[in-house]
């Protein structure tokens, strides 16, 4: 699918400037990177895909939900969702990945700046952050959906 190289640009041109290091696609217009957390899931890939009208970026969970707990971590996709403002939770049923997924659209738009693309990456990490340590305790069955959204956005 098509890109605009030029947002390619300034998206490299964010991540040279925060000093993240990154692989670049050009073929596919995907950019990978990891990253550290400061909760229970320490570490999250994220990828960000470039589309000819959109920026997609998407911060992994490290593991995969087993096929037994993907109902719990479903419902807690669906609660913590409720109410956000930026981005999204997502979990494929048929693998178990979950990831937070936040976008920058751009139809009808200027060319992204260098601080928004640093900003599309910055909040997906925080509120993969922000519910980290709850979708763990969800995963490992320490919590109710509902107890561990209420203790994350509590904090």
């Amino acid at each position: 699918m098509a890109y605009l190289p030029e947002v390619a640009t300034v998206l490299k041109l964010a991540f040279d400037h925060e000093g993240w290091t990154y692989g670049f696609d050009a073929g596919t217009g995907t950019l990978d990177a990891g990253f550290d957390l400061d909760c229970r899931i320490s570490q999250t890939p994220l990828y960000i895909h470039l589309l000819e009208d959109v920026v997609l970026c998407h911060a992994y969970a490290p593991f995969k939900v087993a096929e037994e707990d993907r109902r719990r971590v479903m419902e807690f996709v669906t609660r913590a969702n409720c109410g956000l403002k930026l981005g999204n939770f997502e979990m494929d049923l048929d693998t178990g990945v979950v990831c937070f997924k936040t976008t920058f659209c751009l139809t009808g738009v200027p060319l992204p700046t260098r601080g928004a693309m640093t900003e599309l990456v910055r909040g997906a990490l925080s509120v993969l952050e922000d519910y980290g340590n709850a979708l763990d305790d969800v995963v490992k069955g320490r919590k109710t959906p509902s107890e561990a959204v209420r203790e994350a956005e509590r904090n």
